[in-house]
């Protein structure tokens, strides 16, 4: 399901990275329900890449946002951010990659 866009020019380039944070809740809540298919939870993650446009707003949601989504203060999982020209819609702000046990 996908969750709210950000604004783009006429270009395709997103001109407000305001929806940062409600796409990364998204999407962490995408993947629970998409590891709850294999029996698995967000628990069972070992590692995430985390894919953005804007590393200043994803580094200010990404705090909360995983502390939210893994229950905890301190999720114990390998994370990497790394800043992209590009994602897959317009519009979209953050992409995450998991790894998780089974």
């Amino acid at each position: 399901m996908p969750g709210p866009q950000g604004p783009v020019d006429e270009q395709g380039r997103v001109t407000d990275f305001g929806t940062m944070e409600e796409q990364m809740r998204t999407t962490y809540a995408n993947a629970g329900k998409l590891l709850a298919r294999f029996g698995a939870t967000i628990d069972d993650v070992l590692e995430e890449v985390v894919y953005v446009l804007d590393m200043d707003s994803a580094l200010a949601a990404a705090g909360p946002v995983r502390r939210a989504a893994f229950g905890t203060e301190t999720p114990q999982v390998a994370t990497t951010i790394l800043v992209t020209p590009g994602l897959a819609q317009p519009g979209q702000l953050v992409e995450i990659s998991f790894t998780a046990r089974l």
